[in-house]
C-alpha cells in the first residue's frame, strides 16, 4: 500500500555502562558468561540445581540468560535457543533468525515459536521485505499491520496472528550476517527500553551463535567423513547400514550391501609410493560414486576397502550394479567384490560377514569379479 506508512527506523541504542540500565545489560552479560562456563562445565542439570539454591523463581530475562548459556555447546541447536531466549526476553509470539542464502535470499533458519517459519526466504532485492531492508540498512525496524511488506514477512506474521513485530540486524565487525525478528499478537509501538536493550545484546550474540553452529556442523561432517576420499567413514557408514536396515525391516524392501576391495593395492603403493597409492583412493572413490544413485551410501570401509548399501535392490540388480562400479575402477586396476541381499531378519554384523565371505570367495577366485552371497 503506498499510502501506508513506513516502517519507523531505529538504531540499536548504545547502552552506557553507568547508567541503572546499561548497569543490569553489564550484569545479564556478565551472568551470560558465568552460566556458560558453567553449563560447558558442569550440564544442564547443574545448571537447574544451581538455579533452584537461588531459592526464587528466574525472571523472564534470566531465564533467557540460561536459555542462551546452553547453546554455547558444540551440538549445533545456538539458533533455536538463541530464538527462544529472544521470545523470552520480549514476551512474544514468535522470535527467528534469517541469513544470507543462495540467489539473493534472505532464509529463516531457526524459529521459536511457530516451526513453519522455518525455511521462509525473502529477496534480498525486494524493496517492500522488511526482513531485506533491515538487514540491508543494518537496521532495526518496528513493524505494524500498516506496515508495508512482502508476502513472505506477511506469511510470517500471519503464522502467529501478529499484529506486530520487530526485526534487526544482526552486525558483526560492522556488517550485518543475519536478521533476528519478533512478532506479538497484540499491537504495540515495540519494544520496552529495557526490552530494547536486552534484545540488542541477544542480536549481538546471534552472529556467534551462527558461527558457533557452523563450526558444530563442521566437526560433525569430519567426524563421519573420511579426510582422504572425502567418502563417509566406517562410523557413518555403521549408522548407515543401522538406518537401512530398520528401513527395510518396517518397509519389507530390499536391500542390498557390498564390499568392494582393490585387488593389488599394496603392490600398488609399494611400486608407485603412498602419495600415488593416496591418489588412486580419491579417483576411485569419485568415479564409484558416479556410478551410483543419491540415495545409496559408499563408504570407505578401510583402507583399500569400500562398501556400498543399495537400497530398493534386489540381489540380481544389485550385482549388476556393482559390476558396473568395478568396471569404473581407474589407472587400469581392479576390484573385488561381494554383494549380498538382507533377508528381513540377520542383524548388520550378520551381515557384513556374509557380505566379506563372499568377499574373500571373490579373492579366491582370481580377483577382478563379484561373488553374491
Amino acid at each position: 500500500m503506498r499510502g501506508a506508512p513506513a516502517a519507523s527506523v531505529t538504531r540499536p541504542p548504545r547502552v552506557s555502562t553507568r547508567s541503572p540500565a546499561g548497569e543490569r545489560v553489564r550484569h545479564v552479560l556478565a551472568a551470560l558468561i558465568a552460566i556458560a562456563f558453567a553449563a560447558a562445565l558442569l550440564g544442564a542439570g547443574a545448571l537447574a540445581v544451581l538455579a533452584a539454591r537461588r531459592g526464587r523463581r528466574l525472571r523472564a530475562a534470566e531465564e533467557a540468560v540460561v536459555t542462551l548459556a546452553r547453546s554455547w555447546s558444540e551440538d549445533g541447536s545456538s539458533r533455536g535457543r538463541l530464538c527462544a531466549a529472544a521470545r523470552l526476553v520480549a514476551g512474544a509470539e514468535l522470535a527467528f533468525v534469517a541469513e544470507p542464502a543462495a540467489g539473493g535470499r534472505l532464509r529463516v533458519t531457526a524459529a521459536a515459536g511457530h516451526d513453519v517459519a522455518v525455511g521462509a526466504e525473502a529477496r534480498l532485492d525486494d524493496p517492500d521485505s522488511i526482513l531485506a531492508r533491515a538487514y540491508r540498512g543494518a537496521a532495526a525496524l518496528d513493524v505494524d499491520r500498516d506496515t508495508p511488506m512482502s508476502p513472505v514477512t506477511h506469511a510470517l506474521l500471519a503464522g502467529v496472528r501478529a499484529r506486530s513485530g520487530h526485526v534487526r540486524a544482526v552486525v558483526d565487525g560492522g556488517r550485518a550476517v543475519a536478521v533476528l525478528g519478533i512478532a506479538w499478537r497484540h499491537a504495540r509501538a515495540g519494544l520496552t527500553r529495557e526490552q530494547e536493550e536486552l534484545v540488542a545484546a541477544l542480536a549481538g550474540e546471534a552472529a556467534r551463535a551462527i558461527e558457533r553452529d557452523a563450526h558444530a556442523a563442521l566437526l560433525r561432517r569430519q567426524a563421519r567423513t573420511d579426510e582422504l576420499t572425502a567418502l563417509p567413514n566406517r562410523r557413518a557408514w555403521d549408522e548407515a547400514v543401522a538406518r537401512e536396515l530398520a528401513r527395510a525391516r518396517r518397509d519389507g524392501t530390499p536391500l542390498c550391501l557390498a564390499l568392494l576391495d582393490l585387488d593389488h593395492f599394496k603392490a600398488f603403493n609399494d611400486l608407485r609410493g603412498h602419495q600415488a597409492g593416496d591418489a588412486h583412493l580419491r579417483r576411485t572413490a569419485a568415479r564409484w560414486r558416479r556410478e551410483l544413485r543419491t540415495v545409496d551410501v559408499l563408504a570407505r570401509y578401510g583402507g583399500e576397502e569400500f562398501g556400498i548399501l543399495l537400497p530398493g535392490c534386489g540381489l540380481d540388480e544389485a550385482r549388476e550394479v556393482v559390476e558396473r562400479v568395478r568396471a569404473a575402477t581407474p589407472d587400469g586396476e581392479s576390484a573385488s567384490a561381494g554383494v549380498v541381499a538382507y533377508d528381513g531378519r540377520s542383524s548388520a554384523e550378520a551381515l557384513l560377514r556374509r557380505a566379506d565371505a563372499a568377499l574373500y570367495r571373490a579373492k579366491h577366485a582370481g580377483r577382478a569379479t563379484t561373488v553374491r552371497a
